[in-house]
C-alpha cells in the first residue's frame, strides 16, 4: 500500500502544478521520465496486492477446477434429493452438506490441508460457489421430485 507520507507529497505536487502549470515537472524517475501520479498510486496498489498474496502458488486455475465439480455435484444432489422425496429444509441440508463436503475434500486432497498456501482466503475452497450452484440443485430437485411423486 502507498505510504501516507508519499500520498501527502504527491498531493502537494498536484496542488503546486494546479497553481503553476510551469511547475509541471513534478516527480521524475531515475531516467528523468515524468511520473503521472494516478498511475504511480495505482501501480503501487497493484504491487501491494501481488506482494500480499502470500504465495506465488495462487492461481485462478485452482478456482476453475473446483467450479465444475461443484456444479455437477449440485445437479446430482438435486436429483438424489428429489428421488429420496426430501422436502423443505431436509433437501437444503443435504445440498449444503454435499457442497461443504466437496470443498473440504478438495482442501484435503489438492491443497494438502493448507488452503491458505494456495488461496487468498482459506475459506474459499469450502465456501465459494455454494450459493451460485444452489439454482441447478433446486432445478434438479423439483424435476426429479415431480417425476417420482407427482401422482402420489
Amino acid at each position: 500500500m502507498v505510504a501516507p507520507a508519499d500520498l501527502l507529497r504527491w498531493r502537494a505536487v498536484e496542488a503546486r502544478v494546479a497553481l503553476n502549470p510551469a511547475a509541471a515537472a513534478g516527480p521524475v524517475t531515475a531516467a528523468g521520465q515524468p511520473v503521472y501520479l494516478p498511475n504511480l498510486v495505482t501501480n503501487n496498489q497493484a504491487l501491494y496486492h501481488v506482494k500480499s498474496s502470500k504465495s506465488l502458488l495462487f492461481s485462478p486455475k485452482r478456482c476453475r477446477t473446483l467450479t465444475p465439480a461443484r456444479a455437477a455435484a449440485a445437479c446430482v444432489t438435486g436429483a438424489l434429493a428429489g428421488l429420496l422425496g426430501l422436502t423443505n429444509l431436509n433437501g437444503f441440508a443435504l445440498y449444503f452438506a454435499v457442497s461443504f463436503g466437496i470443498g473440504a475434500l478438495y482442501t484435503l486432497v489438492n491443497c494438502k490441508a493448507n488452503p491458505s498456501r494456495y488461496f487468498l482466503k482459506p475459506s474459499e475452497p469450502v465456501l465459494s460457489g455454494t450459493v451460485g450452484n444452489c439454482f441447478p440443485f433446486i432445478l434438479f430437485w423439483t424435476l426429479f421430485y415431480s417425476l417420482v411423486y407427482i401422482y402420489d
